[in-house]
């Protein structure tokens, strides 16, 4: 019958709206519509129909609405989706411009943010993204930053709401201004103090800055607020420490942290996290002189990295293996490993990356006496270093170039650029860069002749690579004093001086250890029988 097939017809709209079987939705209908058919007859009937087609009409419009609806925000979605991956590019390589690595867990929390913002409905925050996306991060940052002052003036405002906007603008800096984006996070924490990504940030930040006490803080905070029950945030909270100890040279206590961090973040699945540790991990092992270890860390950082297609990690961790192949004496080793690595810097548009490794390689053809290539690449990387006002990239580079020129015989240029660099590192705390330009100070006084001057400076860089925990560089130094006592004809003190030195060298499986021993049977030392 023509009525049936109008029910069933009129029925299917409705069971597909509330999730149930058509003959169910159409046995009830055909139950009532007999039921009014028994009762007023064929006249009743048609109009119950009229209305059952005119229901069935206005079903068919809601229909259609509810798709046009879907199919609006499908593309809104898509939308908001390319205007994130278009800012997120934009802070990718103008932080990379700028010389500032940001790691992973920072990396996340930016994408977060951004990704609350990219949702936004507020056409103030929707057009500082795309002002972001337009190339003018900063402008947008400052767009965001002024809406949050508006915000927290007006008492109708949240301060949830209020503090997400100050984090946004916090994000949008985070790789280009540091101060700018410790003044948002500063405000986000005032008025949210709940947010555990905000403490992170903010320590970086300060981290970042060289503000030790402040960053430690942030850290802390993050760590027994919101990171005693485990959670990414505790693997964050203690990898962050780590790097805090690390930065003051306190490796045993920096070693502790980060293999808390590695645990915690393996806890939580947080492969990235654990890529971060594992990194730290290994310039740890470096510079405590384990060349093994610190390989192994890096490999595994490495893997990690290419299993998440994470450009700058992958950088990193080659760019270290380099410099273990280097310290091991296999030059084109290292050479290769940098030159990966700077492909990836160069890709990324890294200059800070750029500068560091320019400067490896100049290092490594001044080792095969290649001093005007070696000239040539240090000076590269002085340049980029004062393009960011990187003092360490800079005070890295003036030590490097006084070691050519000093190789050169030009000791007046060598000593006026090892002072450069003792300036700069003396400015910003570097116990192992002061020991360095220490001694380069002291070879320059020896090949003088002045041998007291030599021997006081070796000493001081001796005591500073001590203080500093670095066996490699206090290897170096008790090398040169027992060079400066052999040359004075104290041969029992040359060779207590070589014998430590030999032992440190060895157990980094250093190549200078073959050297000392050399020098130690050249010598007649009693203990060179045990070399």
């Amino acid at each position: 019958m023509e009525w049936l097939q109008r029910m069933n017809a009129w029925a299917a709209p409705i069971a597909e709206q509330i999730n149930t079987p058509i003959w169910v939705v159409a046995g009830a209908a055909y139950g009532f519509v007999a039921l009014v058919v028994g009762f007023l007859g064929d006249r009743a009937r048609d109009r119950w129909m009229k209305r059952v087609e005119v229901a069935q009409d206005s079903l068919v419009v809601r229909a259609e609405a509810a798709e046009a609806a879907q199919r609006e925000t499908r593309e809104l979605l898509a939308e908001q989706r390319e205007l994130l991956n278009q800012v997120l590019a934009q802070i990718g390589v103008q932080s990379s411009a700028a010389g500032v690595e940001i790691s992973a867990e920072s990396e996340k929390s930016i994408r977060d943010t951004v990704e609350t913002l990219a949702a936004s409905s507020d056409a103030r925050k929707h057009a500082a993204l795309e002002k972001a996306a337009g190339g003018d991060v900063l402008g947008a940052a400052d767009d965001l930053e002024r809406l949050a002052a508006q915000q927290r003036a007006a008492a109708k405002t949240a301060a949830a709401a209020t503090a997400e906007t100050f984090r946004e603008a916090g994000a949008l800096a985070f790789g280009t201004d540091t101060a700018r984006a410790v003044r948002n996070y500063e405000a986000a924490r005032d008025l949210d103090p709940d947010d555990a990504d905000t403490w992170n940030q903010l320590g970086i930040l300060h981290l970042r800055s060289g503000r030790l006490a402040e960053a430690e803080d942030a850290f802390k905070m993050l760590l027994n607020r919101f990171g005693t029950n485990g959670g990414y945030a505790r693997g964050a909270a203690l990898l962050n420490l780590g790097t805090v100890a690390q930065a003051r040279d306190d490796l045993a206590t920096a070693a502790d942290f980060l293999n808390q961090a590695f645990e915690a973040y393996g806890a939580v699945d947080s492969l990235a996290g654990q890529a971060d540790a594992l990194n730290q991990l290994g310039l740890l092992a470096r510079d405590s002189g384990d060349l093994d270890l610190a390989e192994k860390n890096h490999r595994l950082a490495l893997d990690i990295c290419k299993l998440q297609e994470f450009e700058a990690g992958q950088a990193a961790n080659l760019a270290n293996l380099g410099t273990i192949a280097q310290l091991r004496g296999d030059l084109d080793g290292a050479e290769g490993l940098i030159r990966q690595a700077l492909a990836h810097y160069e890709k990324i548009g890294d200059i800070g990356g750029q500068a560091h490794q320019n400067g490896t390689l100049g290092l490594i053809a001044q080792a095969r006496g290649d001093l005007k290539t070696a000239e040539r690449l240090l000076r590269r990387a002085l340049e980029l270093g004062e393009r960011l006002g990187d003092a360490k990239a800079q005070a890295a580079s003036f030590g490097n170039l006084a070691s050519v020129a000093y190789q050169r015989g030009d000791l007046d240029e060598a000593e006026a650029l090892a002072r450069r660099s003792l300036a700069l590192n003396e400015n910003f705390g570097s116990l192992v860069g002061q020991a360095a330009c220490h001694g380069t100070l002291g070879v320059i006084a020896r090949a003088r002749g002045d041998l007291d001057g030599g021997d006081a400076c070796f000493a001081q860089a001796l005591g500073l690579f001590e203080q500093a925990g670095n066996p490699a560089g206090q290897a170096d130094q008790l090398a040169n004093l027992g060079g400066v006592a052999q040359e004075r004809g104290d041969t029992g003190k040359a060779c207590a001086f070589w014998a430590r030195a030999h032992a440190l060298y060895a157990a980094a499986s250093d190549a200078k250890a073959d050297v000392i021993a050399g020098w130690m049977r050249d010598a007649g030392c009693p203990e060179a029988d045990a070399t």
